[in-house]
C-alpha cells in the first residue's frame, strides 16, 4: 500500500468509527506523521473536534475547516468524500497505524542523518551543537510515537510490598537520610520526589549535600552528583574531612600532621570504594544531565541524584526569558525523578530579600525565579545558621519550636513545603571545622 493510500485508509476509518478515533489519538500526536498537506489539515480538524468532544464526520470537518479558512487548501468536499469511501477493516486498523508511524520515524531518521552528513563536511557548522540538536530531535521523535504502558494495580502493589520487605526495615516511607531528626519529620527520601534546598551563601548547602552523600555511600547506596559550582577535587576533599574527622581547612591548606595524614589515607581507601559518581562539567544543560543520569541509572543503579545548583544549569530552549528557562529546568528535574524512580535533591539560590529581614529565615518567595520551582518541588527545605549573623551571635541560645539550643553550633532546617506532611522547623548541629551536620541530640550522625 502506497503512503498516500495508507493515509487515506486511516483517516477514512477515523471518520466513521469511534473506536478507531480513540485508538488513533492514543497513538498519533502530530500532523507531521502525514505526508500530504491535505491530510494534515484533516488531522487538525479531526483532532480539534475530538478534543472538544464533538461529533466527527464529513459535515463537521467541512464546517471546522471553513471557519479555519483552509477548506479550499484541504481540497474541499472532494477530499472528504474520497476519505469516507476508503474503508478499512477494524482488524487491520492497528497494523495500518503502525505502518504510518514507522514511515514517519524513518523520514525523521533520514532527515537527521542528512543533517549530520552535512555538518561532517561543512567547516562552518558547530558539529557538537548539531549532534546535540539531532539527539534532542531523535528523542522527541521517539517520544511522539512510543506510548508508555500503564502499570497494573497488582504490579504497583508488588513493588510496594518489595519495599516493605527490603528497603523499609527502618519503618520510613523512603530511604533514611542518616539524620534521625529529618527522617522523623519527612519519612526519609522517597522515590520520584524532587526536593529543592535553598540557603544564602555560607549557610552550608553543599556541606549538607555532601553529608547526605556520605551517609548513602557508607551504606553502599549508589549516588550520582552534578556539581556545577565546585570541582570534583574540592568535593572529594570535603568527603575526606567528613570521613577522617580531619578539619576541612587543614586539608584545603595542606596543613596536617602525621596522625592526620594516616587518618586521611584510611578515609581515602574507604571513599575509593564508594558507589559515587560525580560530574563537574560547567554549563550543564538539562538534556545532557538527563542523558548522563539515565546512563548512571542503567549502569550503576543510582538511588539518589544531587544537583548543585539549579540556577547554574542551562535550558535547551534559549528563546524565553530566564524565568521560563528555570521553569523548564525544574519541571525537567521533576519528570526525571519520575522516570528514574529515585529522589532528586537540587540546591537553589535565594534572593537577597532574606538579608533585609530581621529573622534571616528564608521563605518560599525568596527562591530565585521561584514560581515554577515552588510548584514542581515535592519538598522545599531552607537552611539558616543563626551563628553566621552578628546580631544572633550576641545571644548564646536560640529557640526553635519551643526548645532552646546553643546558637554557635545551631543550623535551623525549615521544611517550607511538604506535599506529604506538615511544615516545621528542625534543629540540627553544625560543626564548622568539619563542615558536618548531625542530630543535635546525637541520636544518629552522618
Amino acid at each position: 500500500m502506497k503512503q498516500a493510500e495508507l493515509e487515506q485508509v486511516i483517516l477514512g476509518a477515523v471518520l466513521i468509527d469511534k473506536d478507531a478515533q480513540i485508538e488513533f489519538f492514543s497513538l498519533v500526536n502530530s500532523a507531521d506523521v502525514f505526508t500530504d498537506d491535505k491530510h494534515q489539515i484533516v488531522y487538525q480538524a479531526v483532532k480539534a473536534l475530538y478534543d472538544d468532544n464533538k461529533p466527527i464526520d464529513i459535515l463537521t470537518i467541512a464546517e471546522w475547516t471553513k471557519k479555519a479558512g483552509n477548506y479550499k487548501s484541504m481540497g474541499g468536499g472532494k477530499t472528504l468524500t474520497t476519505l469516507a469511501g476508503k474503508l478499512s477493516s477494524a482488524a487491520h486498523f492497528s497494523i495500518h497505524i503502525r505502518f504510518l508511524l514507522e514511515a514517519y520515524v524513518k523520514r525523521g531518521i533520514g532527515s537527521f542523518a542528512q543533517q549530520l552528513l552535512t555538518s561532517s563536511v561543512n567547516d562552518v557548522d558547530d558539529v557538537f551543537e548539531r549532534v546535540a540538536k539531532v539527539q534532542a530531535g531523535l528523542e522527541n521523535l521517539i517520544n511522539q510515537v512510543i506510548v508508555k504502558d500503564e502499570k497494573s494495580i497488582s504490579e504497583t502493589l508488588r513493588e510496594i510490598r518489595e519495599k516493605w520487605e527490603i528497603e523499609n526495615i527502618s519503618g520510613l516511607a523512603g530511604m533514611a537520610t542518616g539524620l534521625h531528626t529529618l527522617d522523623a519529620a519527612t519519612g526519609g527520601l522517597v522515590d520520584t520526589d524532587l526536593i529543592v534546598m535553598g540557603a544564602r551563601p555560607g549557610q552550608g548547602k553543599t556541606a549538607f549535600l555532601m553529608s547526605l552523600i556520605q551517609s548513602y555511600c557508607k551504606r553502599g547506596i549508589p549516588v550520582g552528583m552534578f556539581s556545577l559550582e565546585m570541582g570534583q577535587t574540592q568535593l572529594v576533599q570535603r568527603l575526606l574531612s567528613l570521613e577522617s574527622d580531619v578539619f576541612a581547612y587543614k586539608i584545603r591548606n595542606d596543613k596536617y600532621d602525621n596522625y592526620d595524614r594516616q587518618r586521611l589515607y584510611d578515609a581515602a581507601s574507604k571513599i575509593d570504594k564508594w558507589p559515587l559518581h560525580i560530574n563537574d562539567e560547567a554549563g550543564m544543560t538539562l538534556r545532557r544531565l538527563r542523558t548522563r543520569a539515565h546512563i548512571w541509572k542503567k549502569e550503576y543503579g543510582i538511588k539518589l541524584l544531587c544537583v548543585d545548583y539549579l540556577q547554574l544549569m542551562s535550558s535547551d530552549n534559549k528563546k524565553g526569558n530566564r524565568e521560563s528557562e528555570i521553569s523548564e529546568i525544574s519541571r525537567g528535574l521533576k519528570i526525571l525523578a519520575k522516570d528514574l524512580q529515585i529522589p532528586i535533591i537540587a540546591l537553589s539560590q535565594l534572593s537577597r530579600a532574606v538579608e533585609s529581614r530581621t529573622d534571616k529565615m528564608p521563605q518560599l518567595s525568596d527562591l530565585r525565579e521561584s514560581g515554577a520551582i515552588e510548584q514542581d518541588a515535592d519538598s522545599i527545605w531552607f537552611l539558616m545558621r543563626p551563628g553566621y549573623y552578628p546580631q544572633f551571635r550576641e545571644s548564646r541560645t536560640t529557640m526553635v519550636e519551643g526548645d532552646e539550643y546553643e546558637t554557635e553550633n545551631l543550623c535551623i532546617l525549615s521544611i517550607a513545603k511538604f506535599r506529604a506532611g506538615e511544615t516545621k522547623l528542625l534543629a540540627l548541629k553544625w560543626d564548622s571545622n568539619l563542615m558536618k551536620f548531625s542530630d543535635y541530640h546525637a541520636q544518629t550522625t552522618f
